[in-house]
């Protein structure tokens, strides 16, 4: 269902692509480099790779020059060396292989002149297309509703119900504390070879 998804999209992505006028030189850097994305947020795998100056789309994922695992909404943020940095640090990016090929790939759909919404409606009509972009942001955005409300649940239970990972509060004290044992072992030791020095 995917792969035949993908032979629709396929052509048309490259005639959007075709009404950019850099397109042409970012598909060329690109030239025998694959890219592999999984999309957690909406459940899409899809390989991109580009032959003979056209985007390639593709189910099989295992075959690539670099590896992407993200949300949707971070894809844009690519091809900033600095916003990938931070959204590995927060776990919200899990990223393989040659970071340059990622970055070309985000360039070519993000840093365009294509109104993608318009280029859609040619193909859908304004109302189905507006509906279509409509229901794509409120499912994302639900997806994330639930997921944020899982993540509050589990960390309830292993903090409140279960006791077996302790709260940021306890966390906060035993940090605390620990601070406090050691400034007064460094005191201990600063006192004790100042005895044996007067010895």
């Amino acid at each position: 269902m995917q792969q035949a998804l993908f032979s629709i999209a396929e052509p048309a992505l490259n005639k959007a692509l075709a009404h950019d006028h850099s397109a042409a030189d970012k598909l060329g850097s690109l030239e025998g480099k694959s890219l592999s994305v999984e999309l957690t947020d909406i459940k899409l795998s899809v390989n991109l790779s580009v032959y003979n100056g056209k985007l390639r789309l593709s189910s099989e994922t295992s075959i690539r020059d670099c590896f992407v695992k993200t949300e949707l909404s971070h894809l844009k943020k690519l091809s900033d060396a600095t916003q990938i940095t931070s959204l590995i640090k927060q776990d919200l990016l899990e990223l393989e292989g040659e970071l340059s090929v990622a970055q070309k790939f985000s360039a070519l759909f993000m840093d365009n002149g294509i109104d993608w919404q318009e280029w859609c409606s040619s193909y859908l009509g304004d109302g189905l297309t507006h509906k279509v972009f409509s229901s794509g942001k409120k499912a994302v955005d639900t997806l994330k509703r639930k997921q944020v409300d899982l993540d509050y649940t589990v960390q309830t239970a292993l903090t409140e119900e279960l006791k077996v990972v302790p709260s940021s509060i306890e966390v906060e004290l035993f940090s605390n504390q620990v601070d406090l044992i050691s400034a007064r072992t460094e005191k201990l030791i600063a006192s004790l070879n100042s005895i044996k020095e007067k010895m």
